[in-house]
C-alpha cells in the first residue's frame, strides 16, 4: 500500500501539517478531508470510505475536545497515526521520536 496521509482540517494547522509532511518526503500523497474547505477531497464523515486509499491520517482540527474525538475514531478505523517533525527542526538529544516508517 502506498504511504498516503489524509488531514483532518484544512485550516492554517493542517496547511502547516501539509507543509511539513510534504518537506518529509515520506508521503506519496497527502489530502484534506474537511467539511467547510474547496481544498478537501472530502467532508470527515468521508473518512471510512478512504481507508483503502490512504493509510495515515493527521487530525488537525482546532478544538482540543473534537480533536480528541477524531483521534479516537480515525484508530478504530485503522489508520496510522504518524508524528510530522519538520526535517530541518532541531529536536532534544533527550527526546524520543517515532518516524514513519
Amino acid at each position: 500500500m502506498e504511504k498516503n496521509l489524509l488531514i483532518l482540517g484544512a485550516s492554517g494547522h493542517g496547511r502547516v501539517v501539509k507543509e511539513t509532511a510534504e518537506a518529509m518526503n515520506v508521503f506519496d500523497e497527502i489530502g484534506f478531508l474537511d467539511d467547510n474547505s474547496e481544498m478537501a477531497i472530502g467532508k470527515l464523515t468521508d473518512i471510512s470510505e478512504l481507508s483503502k486509499e490512504y493509510r495515515y491520517a493527521f487530525v488537525a482540527i482546532g478544538s482540543n475536545e473534537l480533536r480528541m474525538e477524531w483521534i479516537k475514531r480515525v484508530e478504530e478505523l485503522g489508520y496510522i497515526l504518524p508524528v510530522i517533525i519538520h526535517p530541518k527542526a532541531i529536536v532534544s538529544p533527550s527526546a524520543s521520536v517515532y518516524q514513519v516508517q
